[in-house]
């Protein structure tokens, strides 16, 4: 966590608008609101986000108030909950800063999982395949479960996805010179098959700058220019004749 992230929490700027608050407010006036949120910085900072009801005095006296008006603040309208074990926190700090602990454990983890497949593209290994995949999810499981689920169904997503892209990527397959013979036997062309083949073979099966995707599409493409060029070629010979 950055020194930045260390002392932030998130504020609602319409916090003076929840009912609570309006509460606060009318009976205690801005020197309740003032503490309120005075209570919720100091709370901000300590271990579980919580303090012993025994700092009140002390905590007043910062506050230039009373006590009485501060055990107010903190028991009266519902912004603070007190444990039978004489402590008092904010449920709403403590669902905030979950949140941003979240959001920074992801990044960690998004960090060093990026590093890993860093390193193993390098060593031309796949990071989920790799042994190192797993250990960066044991080495976290100290964070959040909630987080480390999150991050290992974001890995299984990103390995789905590169399965599918390799899928998609292998789906063609260069045909044997006998394939082509056949089709085009089938089809009673007159293309010349092993032209077509050594012409692709040649080129990397490549169609323009683009990987070719259906060679019986393309022998299909051979078949029409051979016959439009035979048409072409009989009609000059037939204006020739004339």
């Amino acid at each position: 966590m950055s020194k930045g992230e260390a002392y932030y929490f998130s504020h609602d700027a319409d916090a003076m608008n929840d009912p609570k608050c309006m509460l606060l407010i009318s009976q205690l006036g801005m020197e309740g609101y003032g503490a309120f949120w005075g209570l919720v910085e100091l709370l901000r900072v300590q271990p579980e986000y919580k303090m012993s009801t025994q700092l009140i005095p002390a905590i007043a006296a910062r506050f230039q108030m009373s006590e009485a008006k501060l055990k107010t603040v903190i028991s009266a309208f519902g912004l603070f909950q007190v444990t039978e074990d004489c402590f008092f926190y904010s449920q709403s700090l403590r669902d905030r800063m979950q949140v941003m602990l979240d959001k920074s454990n992801r990044r960690r983890i998004a960090g060093r999982l990026g590093g890993l497949a860093k390193s193993s593209n390098a060593k031309g290994l796949n990071v989920c395949d790799n042994a190192n995949c797993s250990n960066a999810v044991a080495m976290l499981q100290q964070s959040d479960s909630n987080v480390v689920a999150i991050c290992s169904n974001e890995m299984k997503g990103n390995e789905i996805k590169k399965k599918g892209i390799k899928k998609k990527a292998d789906a063609f397959s260069p045909p044997q010179l006998s394939e082509i013979e056949q089709y085009c036997k089938d089809r009673g062309n007159n293309v010349d098959a092993e032209k077509f083949y050594n012409f692709y073979q040649s080129k990397g099966w490549m169609v323009g700058k683009n990987k070719m995707k259906d060679w019986k599409a393309a022998v299909r493409t051979w078949e029409k220019e051979d016959k439009s060029k035979k048409q072409s070629h009989e009609g000059s010979k037939q204006y020739t004749e004339l």
